[in-house]
């Protein structure tokens, strides 16, 4: 039994509840939100960022593993490195000049991509899927502007091997160019839009 005597108890503090922290995201990887989806995609770090890592990631990629150019280095005895630049430049007056280079740009642009594609769709993960969609959009609206292909060649003879860099800066994972793009430009726009549309309709 109580003593009466005694003051009352202090009611005990209320238990600690657990701190939450948000955690920022990495340097050099911004997080773009999605006004419509409410999710969140970041810009992805490239080795590419510009002309002047073109050379380290060539250099890098020459050394990584063993294919044709390893071979044609020991029996022609040149280094792989010029043996790569040499090949880009026939390759680059081929898709100037050559017969079919549309057929082989498309050909280019379609093979490593489907391969990739297919591999995404295999992964759990569903952060590669972005990259892709917005490729094979690229590729689609190219098909519409390939219709017109003879005539733009007449007046701008580099179309095909300037069609070919961009579909590759696309699709390489030393650029990442499709997610990108879509994260920096694409979404945001998309977004603008979308509010002007709303606006357009409540009006």
């Amino acid at each position: 039994m109580a003593d009466p005597s005694q003051p009352p108890a202090a009611d005990a503090p209320p238990p600690a509840t657990a701190r939450t922290f948000s955690v920022a995201p990495k340097r050099g990887a911004r997080a773009v939100p999605s006004s419509s989806s409410g999710a969140r995609l970041s810009v992805r770090e490239t080795e590419v960022k510009s002309l002047t890592d073109v050379r380290p990631a060539v250099i890098k990629w020459l050394l990584s593993q063993d294919h044709l150019f390893n071979e044609l280095e020991k029996i022609s005895g040149l280094d792989r490195e010029k043996l790569f630049y040499i090949f880009c430049g026939f390759f680059s007056v081929y898709m100037i000049a050559g017969p079919g280079c549309g057929v082989v740009c498309n050909l280019i642009g379609f093979g490593y991509p489907a391969y990739c594609s297919v591999k995404a769709i295999r992964t759990d993960t569903k952060d590669d899927d972005t990259q892709w969609l917005i490729y094979w959009t690229t590729f689609a609206a190219f098909s519409i502007v390939d219709f017109f292909a003879e005539a733009i060649y007449k007046w701008f003879p580099l179309y095909w091997l300037a069609k070919i860099i961009f579909l590759l800066y696309l699709a390489l994972p030393q650029t990442q160019g499709a997610h990108n793009l879509y994260v920096q430009y694409v979404d945001p726009l998309f977004d603008k839009m979308n509010m002007i549309a709303k606006e357009q309709m409540k009006g």
